[in-house]
């Protein structure tokens, strides 16, 4: 719960609750409530690609972002594009690669679980021991 958090990390409810609308924007936790609770319960949100860190739209926006700083030099010479030139070349590699590793984490992921390595009831709400 928010007061839990607020207790382990020695750090005000207000804090808390603040970090916590932050991150629930950010699809990295999940807030839920049981039935007949007055308190929601946080949880890492572990199948969103925001919380593995498997989310491009940053790498989608820094490569928009260099392409608009390459309009206005366009006119220059090629070292002076060089590191715009770069990172839109590095930022496209990462738009291209991360959904492909996202693939290969669920495969492994789902062999883990198979196996019986990893429990199939990390991320799912209401299974489980009850966590702050």
């Amino acid at each position: 719960t928010i007061a839990d958090l607020a207790d382990a990390l020695l750090a005000s409810r207000s804090g808390i609750t603040n970090a916590v609308k932050i991150l629930e924007t950010m699809q990295v936790i999940r807030r839920s409530r049981a039935a007949g609770e007055r308190v929601d319960r946080i949880q890492i949100e572990l199948r969103s690609p925001q919380s593995l860190g498997m989310d491009v739209s940053e790498y989608e926006e820094l490569r928009d972002v260099m392409r608009e700083g390459l309009d206005v030099i366009r006119d220059a010479p090629l070292e002076r594009q060089a590191v715009l030139l770069e990172t839109i070349a590095f930022a496209e590699f990462l738009v291209e690669q991360i959904p492909k590793l996202h693939r290969q984490w669920e495969v492994h992921r789902e062999a883990l679980v198979a196996s019986g390595q990893l429990p199939d009831t990390a991320h799912r709400p209401g299974k489980g021991r009850k966590r702050p």
